[in-house]
């Protein structure tokens, strides 16, 4: 659920700021520009910015240049999403290894029919949060306490990159007023 929330704030982004996009790995050809500018005569701006914002996703969503790929499934390419194309710089906050755990988790369950494999001990063992039932073929059970750890988690994610974004005085449907 976070890495679709994540997509769509993404994809936001890149529709209403395409102006400001920091990333050089998107490329268009001069046809692709003139239609964009075709399709916009006698509109604004931010019209030519959401087509050209719409292009840039087709691109980077349908590459498979994995070093292209957009990825929310973890913390570092996350980071590195927002980072490259926005500026934005993701401080290291506590929460952000708990996400990593989370993922890591969702993966097993998801992926393993729950069950601990390798890439679970090896990736959580990196931000130091394996316990000590983590073991390669036990079950993932999600307590309650680690889901409200989850969502508490993913909550301060959301906020934390809401300032951010308004920091960065980018547009987004989905930036809360701060007051």
């Amino acid at each position: 659920m976070s890495e679709a929330l994540l997509k769509d704030l993404f994809t936001d982004l890149l529709h209403k700021n395409f102006a400001v996009l920091k990333a050089k790995n998107i490329k268009f050809d001069a046809s692709e520009i003139q239609s964009a500018i075709i399709d916009t005569k006698d509109e604004s701006i931010e019209t030519l910015s959401l087509k050209l914002g719409k292009r840039t996703i087709e691109k980077i969503f349908s590459s498979q240049n994995p070093s292209e790929k957009v990825n929310f499934q973890n913390v570092n390419s996350m980071k590195q999403v927002f980072a490259t194309y926005f500026g934005i710089q993701l401080p290291q906050i506590e929460s952000l290894d708990r996400i990593h755990r989370h993922w890591m988790m969702r993966h097993c369950l998801i992926h393993n029919d729950s069950q601990i494999d390798q890439r679970f001990i090896s990736n959580v063992s990196k931000v130091g949060l394996l316990k000590p039932g983590d073991k390669v073929g036990s079950k993932i059970l999600v307590s309650k306490k680690e889901y409200n750890s989850a969502k508490d988690d993913f909550k301060e994610l959301f906020h934390t990159l809401d300032l951010l974004i308004t920091q960065a005085g980018l547009s987004s449907i989905y930036k809360h007023e701060m007051k």
